[in-house]
């Protein structure tokens, strides 16, 4: 992610919680699962994510972007992220028009597995 990119999504980010604390604990159960293989799958974000709930079950590779999005295990060429089985919440990147995208890919490093995206607030 470029430095200009992450500035974007946390002013996003702080702009819609202005004046009252930050707080990313609150699960919505607005989820997708998605199982990933050696083929890209696009997963469609739960409606109005700023910030998500990623968890994994093995290692894979992640890319945001407006529909339809690509995944690839090629990190440099094409903006897709390596995501390390696991839970992590991340605040979903913004797109041209400084709003949180609305699709995302997955696809594995090696091993097939599953990705969960849960909306959080």
């Amino acid at each position: 992610m470029s430095l200009k990119l992450l500035t974007a999504t946390l002013e996003y980010v702080f702009q819609t919680h202005r004046h009252q604390p930050l707080q990313i604990t609150r699960w919505t159960a607005q989820r997708e699962f998605k199982d990933f293989t050696a083929t890209s799958q696009e997963i469609t974000l739960p409606t109005g994510s700023a910030l998500i709930e990623l968890t994994a079950t093995q290692n894979c590779f992640i890319k945001f972007g407006a529909t339809p999005v690509t995944a690839t295990t090629v990190i440099a060429d094409d903006g897709s992220r390596l995501f390390l089985a696991g839970v992590q919440v991340i605040a979903v990147p913004l797109d041209g028009s400084n709003d949180p995208f609305v699709s995302m890919a997955v696809i594995r490093e090696s091993v097939d597995g599953t990705l969960q995206v849960e909306k959080v607030e």
